[in-house]
């Protein structure tokens, strides 16, 4: 005899216990002396706010169970230079379909004036 709601239940629990172990496992992976060496390696062509928030991006890409691959968006504001050398507060956004997990440069990331 077929009992596909008592399976449907069980299944239901397994996921339940799974997601809950998931984020029982998950550790803090931040480390200031890490974000600190990553944000003097951008060197003075990247903000600091926009180098430590591709540091974040990158931990939160290198958890399966935070991010697919490939995918998720992360956000930072800050400050950008024009054309003119002008300063203007700037919304830098990680481009979608760019590795959060692998991704090192702010060149996947878009400036946005928010003035």
């Amino acid at each position: 005899m077929f009992e596909g709601g008592k399976i449907r239940e069980n299944l239901d629990s397994i996921r339940r216990r799974t997601m809950r172990q998931r984020i029982i496992d998950m550790h803090n992976q931040w480390s200031d002396q890490e974000c600190s060496a990553f944000v003097q390696s951008c060197g003075q062509g990247i903000a600091p706010a926009l180098a430590g928030q591709i540091y974040a991006t990158r931990l939160l890409g290198g958890e399966p169970d935070l991010a697919l691959h490939g995918g998720g968006n992360t956000s930072c504001k800050g400050e950008a230079r024009d054309l003119l050398g002008e300063t203007h507060p700037a919304l830098f956004v990680k481009a979608s379909g760019c590795d959060m997990a692998a991704h090192r440069s702010a060149i996947s990331w878009r400036s946005t004036s928010t003035s």
